[in-house]
């Protein structure tokens, strides 16, 4: 049974309007506002991306809130739960300032990747600061905050935030779902957000292991 989320009239009559095919079944769905235009480009891939922020309610709640101005069509929690926010046939406001690499398909880059990507949130805290007794802290807010979360791995001369098993199998479902029910080819290539916006992004980090999806 597809589930609906906190939707007003409104936006339960669009969402029902629109082909089913661009929800993904069984998946609970909170339509945000922050999306659009429709794909009109063959799509290249899926864009990985980290929250830096805490749980899943919270990150549904903000990349639905307009003042945001960002969005992705999947956020997926650390325990695994899995909300999609923006149908298949429509672009999510995740990319920002970004170029497709040149490689295979393209033997140039091309700019703008919300145009031809699907984005998938994984809510982590990314980058974890140790201070001076000891303990770690991440950002929330511009504030530093006791960090809460599993024991940050030590990579590259920094601590990150693991990805737990739950959610790296979620991820793993989801892109299996989508080869077979989402528009060709938004899973033949996976790339993060730091390899279309380099120096200006870092997500999903060192701590993401790629070996287990670029098979």
């Amino acid at each position: 049974m597809n589930v609906i989320l906190n939707l007003n009239s409104q936006e339960r009559t669009k969402l029902n309007n629109m082909a089913l095919v661009q929800w993904i079944k069984n998946i609970p769905k909170q339509l945000s506002p922050n999306c659009g235009p429709l794909f009109t480009e063959k799509l290249l891939g899926t864009i990985i991306h980290y929250t830096a922020g805490g749980s899943t309610g919270g990150t549904v709640k903000w990349l639905c809130d307009p003042i945001a101005k960002a969005s992705a069509h999947f956020v997926i929690g650390r325990g695994g739960h899995i909300v999609q926010l923006v149908p298949l046939d429509t672009q999510a406001w995740h990319a920002g300032v970004s170029e497709w690499p040149p490689q295979p398909p393209l033997k140039d880059g091309r700019k703008g990747c919300n145009r031809f990507t699907l984005g998938i949130e994984l809510c982590n805290k990314g980058v974890v600061v140790r201070d001076k007794s000891g303990k770690f802290c991440s950002e929330l807010g511009g504030q530093l905050v006791e960090y809460k979360g599993s024991p940050p791995s030590l990579l590259h001369n920094e601590w990150w935030e693991p990805y737990p098993s739950p959610q790296l199998n979620s991820l793993t479902s989801l892109l299996k779902q989508l080869k077979f029910e989402a528009p060709e080819g938004c899973v033949d290539k996976l790339l993060g957000h730091e390899e279309i916006a380099p120096g200006r992004k870092r997500d999903p980090g060192p701590a993401f292991p790629w070996e287990r999806f670029r098979g």
